[in-house]
Formats: C-alpha cells, sequence, structure tokens
C-alpha cells in the first residue's frame, strides 16, 4: 500500500486518530513513524500523560506498518497489543515508529518504540494484527 493510497483511506475521516491528533509522518513497505503532540485534555489526574494515548499511538502505528504490507483488498486489525510503560510524560511531542518484525499470511506481528522529543524512549509494545480480506 502506498503513502498516498494510505493517506487517501484516512483523509476527512472521524477516526479514533484524528481524535488524538496522530500525524503520520513516514510510511513506508512495513514501517510507519507517527507523532503527537500532548494536549492538556490528554494527561490524567496526576498530569501525565495518560496510558491509553501512549498505547492508542503505539497500535496506531503498528497497524499501519502492517497496513503497508497488505493488498488493496486487504484490511488488517489488532489481536493483542502489549505496551511496556519506561517513563511518565507530561508535554512536547511523541514520536512513534513501528516495524512488522513477522509479516504473517493471515497474523503479523509488529514493535513499536515511543520516544518523546528529546529521544527518551517512554515506551515500548508489541502487537498481533489479523489480517482479512474485505467482504
Amino acid at each position: 500500500m502506498s503513502t498516498e493510497k494510505f493517506t487517501e483511506a484516512a483523509k476527512d475521516k472521524p477516526y479514533f486518530s484524528k481524535y488524538l491528533g496522530i500525524d503520520f509522518k513516514e510510511l513506508r513497505e512495513g514501517y510507519t513513524k507517527a507523532e503527537l503532540e500532548i494536549r492538556s485534555e490528554l494527561l490524567n489526574r496526576l498530569g501525565l500523560l495518560h496510558g491509553g494515548v501512549i498505547y492508542s499511538l503505539a497500535d496506531t502505528c503498528m497497524g499501519g506498518a502492517v497496513f503497508s504490507l497488505l493488498d488493496d483488498d486487504q484490511h488488517c486489525v489488532a489481536m493483542e497489543v502489549k505496551t511496556n510503560y519506561l517513563r511518565p510524560v507530561t508535554e512536547g511531542k511523541l514520536v512513534a515508529e513501528a516495524r512488522v518484525a513477522h509479516p504473517g499470511h493471515r497474523v503479523a506481528v509488529a514493535t513499536c518504540e515511543v520516544h518523546d522529543g528529546n529521544g527518551n524512549m517512554i515506551a515500548m509494545a508489541t502487537g498481533s494484527f489479523y489480517i482479512s480480506n474485505n467482504t
């Protein structure tokens, strides 16, 4: 799937990732890079970025990496995602980079590292994605 087709597929759609502010910066075969600006409404009651936002960024980025390998008549959905939170973050920008580790026919496995604006790794994730044909 080309970057243009990927961008067109998400254009002007009310997806959750659009609400979060996930901005895809790079998409190539088996790889995705995305960024997210931290906003006050994404913080938890302690003033830290909510873990669900980090999880969603990693999940979305890994899904994009898997999606980049699919035929036009296929799609993928997460089956399982494991996220390790390494340090808290309160402001700035997050950068996520995901790579497909195993491009299976029905199940693909991807990994993602999430860094803050200073390059510190704040989380890492692995995910399994089910691949099926559009019906």
